[in-house]
This record gives C-alpha cells, sequence and structure tokens, in this order.
C-alpha cells in the first residue's frame, strides 16, 4: 500500500475495515479541511468528504477524542476520520491509536 500523509495504514495498528477513514482522513489534512473553533480551544471543525457540512471534534485533556453526534462512523466504531485527522494535525496520532 502506499504512504500518505499520515504514514502506512500497516503500522498504523487499526483494524483493516478503518483503512477508508484512515484514507479520509489523509484527504482531509491534505484540503487543509481542519480548523479551531471559533468559541471552545478544545474543539475543531473538519470538513465532511460525504456530506455537505462541518464536524465538530473535541479534544478532551485526557487525550479523547470526540467527533459530533452527526458522525455516523464515530457513532457505530468510536472513531473517524475526523478525529483521525485532528489527532495527527496535532501531533498526537499515535496516542490517539
Amino acid at each position: 500500500m502506499t504512504t500518505n500523509s499520515k504514514g502506512a495504514f500497516e503500522s498504523s495498528g487499526l483494524p483493516e475495515y478503518l483503512q477508508g477513514s484512515w484514507n479520509n482522513a489523509s484527504q482531509i489534512l491534505d484540503l487543509g479541511g481542519i480548523s479551531g473553533h471559533p468559541n471552545d480551544p478544545s474543539k475543531y471543525c473538519v470538513i465532511s468528504l460525504t456530506q455537505g457540512n462541518v464536524h465538530t471534534v473535541q479534544v478532551f485533556e485526557s487525550g479523547c477524542i470526540k467527533c459530533d453526534d452527526q458522525c455516523y462512523r464515530f457513532n457505530s466504531v468510536s472513531t473517524c476520520a475526523h478525529c483521525l485527522a485532528v489527532s495527527k494535525w496535532l501531533g498526537t496520532l499515535e496516542n490517539y491509536v
């Protein structure tokens, strides 16, 4: 497999079913699709590649990262491309995965 802006999926330690989220996170980063939230420094606004909206990702002091209730993937498996992208953007990807 190829290496993307987050590194090789094989070395991520993530299960195979999250490879699509990994690839989408790479696209989000390549597009510059993350910005700080205007009212809360613990939150980030992240573009959606599949919907016409922006997701809000919160980073807790504990290191836990949570996407908003509108994210189907996060609600079903407790992680998503938005969280992966934010963790890489913050330099905490190894701790997150």
